[in-house]
């Protein structure tokens, strides 16, 4: 379930309530004029995906789910954050257990993406993703209707969350390891 919190001063005027909406597993949540986009990562409403929830009634609560962009993934190299950039665009990312979204613009910075070898393959020892090539996790960008998504980077393992500085540069840790030259994580 998602919750809304309104602090007061002391933990007796703390005020918190469930929200009615039918939603939850949320890794991401950006509140952006009077919108609230929620990254699920998991089984929750339709789904891994982005999503938008609005309060149509302007009753002061959330009553409107709207499924943005489904993402085939989840669990803990899924799906994690949205941002708003310095662009007024919104920033998703996702770990590498969650293909890049379907549809983005072919105009988009990363879009050739594939695993080139000289030697054999050497999976991971562990057996951990050794099926999973790149691009890896990855950061889009989209408007905030969801309509037009851009690729703009990916390689990662499971960055988990992202920023920007006051300059509009764009930020990001990867929890794991990356993607390494032959393909190996």
């Amino acid at each position: 379930s998602l919750y809304r919190v309104t602090p007061g001063k002391t933990s007796e005027e703390t005020k918190v309530e469930k929200l009615s909406v039918p939603i939850g597993q949320a890794q991401g949540l950006l509140c952006v004029q009077n919108k609230l986009f929620v990254v699920v990562n998991g089984n929750a409403a339709q789904g891994s995906g982005l999503y938008r929830i609005t309060d149509k009634d302007n009753n002061d609560e959330w009553d409107t789910v709207e499924l943005m962009k489904k993402f085939q993934g989840g669990g803990e190299h899924g799906p994690h954050a949205v941002r708003l950039g310095p662009d007024g665009k919104l920033w998703v990312i996702a770990g590498n257990h969650t293909k890049p979204p379907q549809d983005f613009n072919p105009a988009s910075p990363l879009k050739n993406w594939a695993v080139d070898l000289l030697l054999p393959r050497n999976p991971d020892g562990n057996g951990h993703a050794t099926g999973v090539m790149a691009p890896g996790g990855w950061v889009c960008k989209t408007d905030l209707d969801g309509k037009s998504w851009e690729f703009f980077c990916g390689g990662f393992r499971n960055q988990y969350d992202i920023a920007f500085n006051q300059d509009g540069e764009l930020f990001t840790y990867d929890a794991d390891g990356n993607l390494t030259q032959d393909g190996r994580w």
